[in-house]
């Protein structure tokens, strides 16, 4: 008996269906950059301040807390702030998927409850994160501008 592929791996080309072909990201994210910066960052950071006061109640996450701070940190790099538009990069984006790293697909709720946890040390974290960026030499701290436009 032939194992049977569901539809969902073929897509519609021409009124042709044609299998999908999974292909290897990684090419294509390998001149953006911020990609790497922002994982390579994450993972110098001491981020056991975020987790201190988790327990082992209630369901285990569906997404590592790690890889949802990178996303979120990517996403607001690129100036998403939006849970939705967070969610939507998960799924369109070709760099938040190579972050996610097949892991399971993130909703809005789920980025929603991660940023709830973050409120409290959201100030730590930047500082942290631009601490490292200033120890890289990746931004110059010599000149200080303050916008004073009204929208």
């Amino acid at each position: 008996m032939r194992k049977q592929i569901p539809l969902t791996e073929y897509i519609i080309a021409a009124n042709i269906m044609q299998l999908r072909l999974n292909l290897n990201i990684e090419q294509y994210i390998q001149d953006d950059g911020k990609v790497q910066l922002v994982q390579n960052i994450v993972e110098r950071m001491n981020i056991q301040e975020i987790f201190k006061n988790d327990n082992n109640k209630g369901r285990k996450p569906s997404v590592n807390p790690i890889t949802m701070l990178k996303v979120i940190i990517f996403c607001y790099s690129e100036g998403i702030y939006s849970t939705r538009a967070i969610e939507k990069m998960c799924k369109y984006d070709l760099r938040v998927k190579y972050i996610l790293n097949e892991e399971k697909q993130v909703d809005h709720s789920t980025i929603s409850r991660y940023q709830k946890r973050l409120i409290g040390t959201t100030e730590k974290l930047l500082q942290e994160f631009t601490q490292i960026l200033i120890e890289e030499k990746l931004i110059d701290l010599s000149s200080v501008y303050i916008d004073r436009n009204k929208d």
